[in-house]
């Protein structure tokens, strides 16, 4: 009797175990798609995905929590600049009075000055001034 009882008992755990896995498997939900589903159904594994939009957020607010750091203010920089300025403006006066130069030649005198970036119109401008 014992024996008989063990063995229906076992042959029903074997048949629930046959077949509960198919009953919860993704075949067994009804749904139909755009749907929502009636419970949550958990991946077999997992997926990361790499949003760009969210990682350039992120290096833009890690951008923007980095205060900014000012250092000491050196006054040779300002009086190298002015230095440069009045060097500048002093070719530039004596290009103007150079009365033996073309306007071509003098135009081409002042596109040489380095750091110096002007159009033709504007170099012309200033040569016209009076």
């Amino acid at each position: 009797m014992i024996k008989t009882a063990l063995l229906i008992l076992t042959g029903i755990l074997a048949f629930f175990a046959l077949i509960l896995p198919d009953t919860f498997s993704e075949s067994a939900y009804p749904m139909s798609i755009g749907e929502a589903s009636p419970q949550d159904i958990l991946a077999p594994y997992s997926l990361t995905f790499e949003s760009d939009v969210l990682t350039e957020q992120a290096r833009q607010a890690a951008a923007d929590s980095v205060s900014p750091i000012y250092l000491q203010t050196d006054p040779s920089i300002g009086r190298h600049q002015a230095e440069s300025l009045q060097t500048v403006l002093y070719y530039i006066t004596t290009v103007r009075q150079d009365e033996y130069a073309t306007l071509e030649q003098k135009i081409s005198d002042i596109q040489s000055i380095d750091n110096l970036a002007l159009s033709e119109e504007s170099i012309t401008r200033i040569l016209q001034l009076s």
